[in-house]
């Protein structure tokens, strides 16, 4: 990655951000913000790592927690995701133009195509040169983040698309009800936690009511694109 201007999308936490903003404030660092997102970026901006010339896969193995990254530069857009892939992050097309998003259903809005989901520890790089991948992680095994995947995601989003859960709103009910047994009590938030939401209600008693009223004709806001 080349020096000049960036500008960083966060989604997700770090779970050693106290260490490391300790560690780099020690060196010198000034911060302007509490966020994560800060941290990345004075982390790249070292030059040097314990004595070894730093890069984007040297600091992406110095953060820990669930994450996902859209880097953009003066030439490049970049998105990241973290090594077990908690935090979603899909790449889209909308013919020679390339885009990443948090979530598939915001390709729908610009009339882009899916094309995957970037893999757990991938970097994703696109300049004019075209898309390169890299595995940033040693090879480990993802993991799903539940409450993500399921309640907070788009009923359209690439999971349902792609198979990866079911479509069949009789099924989720069922899940909802499982939950019950659990001794679990919360609520959902729309729109994939409404038919599990359901389910719970049916099974303990306990009314289902509408909390949030999500736009339907708005969507997903985590969308980049690169030409």
């Amino acid at each position: 990655m080349r020096p000049g201007q960036i500008a960083i999308a966060h989604n997700g936490n770090l779970t050693n951000a106290a260490h490391l903003r300790e560690e780099l404030e020690a060196r010198g660092s000034i911060f302007q913000t509490t966020v994560d997102s800060e941290i990345i970026l004075h982390l790249m901006a070292q030059p040097i790592v314990n004595g070894e010339a730093n890069n984007l896969v040297r600091t992406m193995r110095r953060i820990e927690g669930a994450y996902s990254l859209v880097i953009m530069t003066d030439n490049e857009l970049i998105g990241v995701r973290d090594p077990f892939g908690f935090r979603p992050l899909c790449i889209g097309k909308i013919d020679d133009a390339w885009v990443l998003s948090s979530e598939s259903c915001a390709l729908d809005l610009i009339h882009a195509k899916f094309v995957r989901d970037v893999e757990p520890g991938e970097i994703v790089i696109i300049n004019e040169n075209g898309l390169t991948s890299m595995q940033a992680f040693p090879s480990t095994s993802a993991a799903r983040f539940a409450f993500s995947s399921t309640f907070i995601s788009l009923a359209p989003t690439a999971p349902f698309q792609t198979g990866m859960y079911t479509r069949s709103a009789s099924r989720w009910a069922a899940i909802g009800a499982r939950i019950s047994h659990l001794g679990r009590r919360g609520r959902a938030v729309p729109d994939s936690g409404n038919c599990p939401a359901l389910g719970y209600s049916l099974e303990t008693g306990i009314p289902y009511e509408m909390a949030f009223v999500r736009n339907h004709y708005s969507g997903a806001a985590f969308c980049s694109r690169h030409n």
